[in-house]
């Protein structure tokens, strides 16, 4: 079973890459290897766009459910969820 692809982010030192798509999920890849860190819930439609900060230390996913998460970088954490109906 596949999924399509929505959304691609890479952090700016090429360390990582996140994805999100139709199955609402974000996926956390390391880039130098291609494995799968981390798999992250919390959006209820599909992520439409994705992003890291300069610093690499966050990054946020965006949906058609109208909410933003701020993911922590290294480890996955939420940190903020943003409603922006």
């Amino acid at each position: 079973m596949g999924w399509n692809l929505g959304a691609i982010g890479f952090s700016l030192d090429g360390g990582k890459i996140v994805s999100g798509g139709e199955d609402n999920i974000v996926r956390v890849w390391d880039a130098q290897n291609g494995y799968l860190l981390f798999t992250l819930k919390g959006h209820v439609y599909p992520i439409t766009s994705l992003a890291y900060s300069p610093n690499g230390k966050r990054f946020v996913s965006d949906g058609v459910d109208n909410i933003a998460i701020v993911w922590g970088g290294e480890n996955g954490d939420r940190l903020t969820v943003a409603n922006y109906d």
